[in-house]
């Protein structure tokens, strides 16, 4: 199942500030990969510190992201996804998730 959003992002909590404001990120991603998934293979052997560094984030939100003991929001998603280089990915998985989550409530 293909799964299309658009996020509209406003203030971050996590990363610049200034570079996240006003973005509109739409992707497009296949639900069969989950955020904490795709978030620990692109980080492959990157440490955790070295990441939230890169990021702007804390530490224990990447860990919990990746654990699935929090739900990422756009602007962390966004970040991380600059971070990684993933091009789009993570912020088009976080989408997808939080779709679901809607779904599932409803």
């Amino acid at each position: 199942m293909l799964v299309t959003a658009a996020w509209t992002l406003s203030a971050p909590q996590c990363g610049q500030p200034d570079s996240h404001n006003g973005v509109e990120a739409v992707m497009a991603q296949s639900d069969d990969v989950t955020f904490p998934a795709e978030l620990r293979r692109l980080r492959g052997r990157l440490t955790l510190r070295e990441l939230a560094r890169r990021a702007a984030c804390s530490k224990s939100i990447i860990s919990d992201l990746e654990h699935e003991r929090r739900s990422p929001t756009p602007p962390i998603a966004l970040a991380l996804d600059k971070a990684l280089g993933a091009g789009g990915t993570l912020v088009s998985l976080a989408v997808a998730q939080r779709q679901r989550m809607s779904r599932e409530i409803a």
